[in-house]
């Protein structure tokens, strides 16, 4: 058996043709899907919670509190028939498309069909868009190249990889991302840290967004398998 596992891998490091990514996927599609629609509704309602207290980091005016609640509660609706899932639900640690790879080290590290736990530890929200999860990973045992290490739960109005630019407008340094201290600093993998921060004007990829960032103490553990994908 362990035979067999190390040929996979030797195949995986010398392929014949170039992966399309790498990453950590959710073990158990259907219950991993189910997991992340619960995860999402507590959030979302805990959500709704904080605004009612106005207690969000930005004081909306009345007419943006009233939308913003009414998305809410219409977004919580649609997690089972409106939103999409993705094709799948996991964690890329090393897109590989559009240069060479195999000397990346989350490509050389990387081991097939290790089994590892998804732990998600904040919610991004954008309503009737996007709704992602920051993942906290142990970069001894997965090396992922993005900026921020997330799982994308639902899309309505975008395709999956429009997190990434999302992530980057809120951490990227370079970008002036308003919570890059959070980031870099380590808060934002931190169990105990609690934000909940609304940045109605947030540019994403050229364009101007409602971005809601929510940590709390909710947090999400979906067994997961390092997979490559052709």
């Amino acid at each position: 058996m362990e035979h067999k596992q190390q040929t996979k891998n030797n195949n995986r490091k010398n392929p014949t043709k170039t992966p399309k990514f790498l990453g950590l996927f959710c073990l158990n599609k259907k219950e991993g899907q189910t997991q992340v629609i619960q995860y999402a509704q507590e959030n979302l309602n805990y959500l709704e919670q904080i605004l009612q207290q106005q207690n969000c980091g930005l004081i909306l005016d009345k007419q943006k509190m009233q939308i913003l609640d009414k998305n809410i509660q219409n977004n919580i609706q649609q997690l089972q028939n409106g939103f999409n899932f993705p094709a799948t639900l996991h964690i890329t640690s090393l897109y590989c498309r559009n240069y060479k790879p195999q000397k990346k080290p989350e490509f050389i590290n990387f081991k097939e069909g290790q089994l590892m736990d998804i732990n998600i530890v904040g919610l991004i929200y954008i309503p009737n868009k996007i709704i992602f999860g920051i993942a906290s990973v142990d970069q001894k045992q997965l090396m992922v190249e993005n900026l921020c290490p997330h799982l994308t739960m639902f899309v309505k109005d975008c395709s999956p990889v429009y997190s990434n630019y999302v992530i980057h407008a809120l951490f990227d340094k370079e970008q002036n991302g308003p919570l890059h201290q959070d980031f870099e600093n380590g808060n934002i993998f931190d169990k105990n840290f609690k934000k909940v921060q609304i940045f109605d004007n947030l540019e994403v990829n050229c364009k101007k967004q409602q971005v809601i960032f929510i940590k709390n103490e909710l947090n999400l553990c979906i067994p997961g398998i390092t997979k490559t994908v052709y």
